[in-house]
């Protein structure tokens, strides 16, 4: 009987180490999961703010390109506008009979000149703040990336931190 439990004894001791590597490895190998989860959720974070931001520099370069082309129609319609304009001024000039070296008929021409010059600036400071307001939309797009990746990696760290104890 004493050889049986000695033996008992020696399978018990047995099982005990088998259980606590059992529980090594299931510790190593759920980590090493843990570690291939987190690996997979920031490659997944990466390649959907990649794709955000090749989207977001899409449409930014699709609406520079309409504003550009906006501004290339109405420069030819207040061109052919103004042209309009001045002949049909000398065309009342010539009727009421004011000629060509009257003062009167360069200041009237001189300011619808200056009218159409205006409102061409004001349509170019317009475009220059559509320009800005499509790249502060893709500065802020990094800087929203760079904060989805920063909160990401360290949520990781405290549940690597969580993990341990």
């Amino acid at each position: 009987m004493g050889t049986f439990a000695s033996t008992l004894g020696t399978i018990n001791t047995t099982l005990g180490t088998l259980q606590t590597i059992g529980k090594a490895v299931g510790t190593l190998s759920g980590g090493s999961m843990a570690k291939r989860q987190r690996d997979y959720a920031m490659r997944n974070l990466k390649r959907q703010q990649s794709q955000k931001t090749t989207e977001a520099t899409a449409n930014a370069n699709a609406q520079r390109q309409k504003i550009e082309l906006d501004a290339v129609g109405a420069e030819r319609r207040r061109r052919s506008a103004l042209k309009r304009s001045v002949a049909k001024r000398n065309a009342r000039f010539g009727a009421t009979g004011i000629g060509g070296g009257s003062g009167s008929r360069e200041a009237i021409l001189l300011g619808l000149y200056n009218e159409s010059e205006s409102e061409k600036k004001q349509r170019e400071d317009l475009d220059k703040l559509r320009f800005s307001s499509i790249n502060n939309d893709l500065s802020n797009v990094a800087a929203r990336n760079i904060l989805e990746k920063t909160q990401f990696s360290e949520r990781q760290k405290l549940e690597r931190i969580a993990d341990s104890y």
